[in-house]
């Protein structure tokens, strides 16, 4: 089918672009993921990460092509490689937790219902205390829990929706701001929530790195 757009057809539920170097044909999905064949270089591209531009990884991919035939076997290369592999699967180093603020403990245990929104996300509480906080997040209607490392750390579990892995972690910014970093690795879906507490209620700006969710602002009341 003709798009309209210079250079993109598509069809069957595939985009064609045979004016792009090189020539492509991909199924593409949202928050970056791709399939991508490369006819002419005999290669297929697939892209499962997420919250980036649509075409911000391949074009790297394509200027590091070097021969249309096979490479002489690069040893020290590999071994880079692999380092590098390595290091991007270590978690961070753990920053020093600071102290607290008293609205940790005023708002520990409460829970704030969401009004509909474009985030799919229906209420978030948190619990301070214990070894490490506790977050409660109702997701399209779902409640999950999850720990929540205060020290730069994702705490990594099946606690996603159909217990795949996700994570969550955040930090105390003012006395009474805290910001949520909750990510739903296996779904893609990563938020960031600026939560301003106040009274009975929480101010939420939240954003989406995939793009549900734009700086959408509501307000939650505690239940």
């Amino acid at each position: 089918a003709n798009t309209g757009r210079p250079g993109v057809d598509y069809g069957y539920g595939w985009w064609l672009y045979p004016n792009q170097n090189p020539p492509e044909v991909s199924a593409n999905g949202r928050g970056g993921q791709k399939i991508a064949i490369w006819a002419s270089k005999d290669m297929v591209v697939i892209i499962t990460g997420a919250g980036y531009p649509g075409n911000a990884v391949e074009p790297g991919i394509a200027e590091a092509i070097r021969s249309d035939g096979p490479l002489p076997e690069n040893a020290a290369g590999q071994r880079t490689l692999r380092e590098k592999i390595r290091d991007a699967e270590k978690a961070p180093p753990p920053e020093t937790i600071p102290a607290l603020p008293a609205m940790a403990q005023q708002i520990s245990g409460a829970f704030y219902a969401l009004p509909r929104n474009p985030s799919r996300l229906d209420g978030v509480g948190l619990t301070f205390g214990g070894r490490e906080p506790q977050l409660k997040v109702r997701y399209l209607g779902q409640d999950l829990a999850m720990p929540v490392g205060l020290d730069g750390v994702y705490r990594l579990g099946d606690y996603g929706p159909l217990h795949m892995l996700a994570g969550a972690r955040g930090r105390w910014t003012s006395d009474s701001d805290f910001v949520l970093d909750l990510n739903f690795i296996s779904d893609i879906n990563n938020y960031t929530l600026a939560m301003h507490f106040a009274g009975n209620s929480v101010d939420i700006t939240a954003n989406e790195s995939s793009g549900l969710a734009r700086n959408v602002h509501v307000t939650g009341v505690k239940q």
